[in-house]
Parts: structure tokens; C-alpha cells; sequence
């Protein structure tokens, strides 16, 4: 197994140490999009992470799992009634 490793290792390093140089270029748009994904990638991580981490800690007891809420058992507020004098009453 080590020495998978290690010809893994040589084969990346040949890739890399003979190919040629692409002279690319990352306009600041670009640039930004990139930063963006990273961002994105964290936050979208850190929020896995804690979802996790709370869904443990509510299996061995350390927390009171939160309830889902239940929509249809909420109550529907009347709609506010129109004070425009063109609008009918009803």
C-alpha cells in the first residue's frame, strides 16, 4: 500500500513539473466568483456540521430535539380590509 502511495505521489509530481505554463488569465469578476463559491462552500459546510451536531447531542439526550412546526394547525389571519374609498365593502 505505501508504495501505491509513493508512485502516486511521483506520478502527480511528474504531471505537474512537465506540463507547460497555461498563462491564464482571472479577470476580477471572475475572481469574485471564485471567492463566492469558497464562501458559499464553508457556510454550506459549517451549517451541515451543526445540523449534525445537533441532532446528536438530541440522540444521547443533551437536547430537547425541536419540534416541526405544523402549518396547517396555525391560524389564518383574516386578511386587513381596504380603507380606500374606491375599494368595495365586503
Amino acid at each position: 500500500m505505501a508504495t501505491g502511495v509513493v508512485s502516486l505521489f511521483v506520478g502527480a509530481w511528474l504531471v505537474v513539473s512537465l506540463s507547460s505554463p497555461a498563462f491564464a488569465y482571472l479577470d476580477p469578476i471572475t475572481g469574485s466568483f471564485l471567492i463566492q463559491g469558497l464562501i458559499a462552500g464553508a457556510v454550506a459546510v459549517l451549517a451541515a456540521i451543526r445540523q449534525v451536531r445537533e441532532r446528536v447531542l438530541a440522540l444521547v439526550g443533551l437536547r430537547k430535539p425541536d419540534p416541526a412546526p405544523n402549518i396547517a394547525s396555525q391560524p389564518v389571519h383574516a386578511a386587513k380590509k381596504s380603507t380606500a374609498p374606491d375599494a368595495p365593502n365586503s
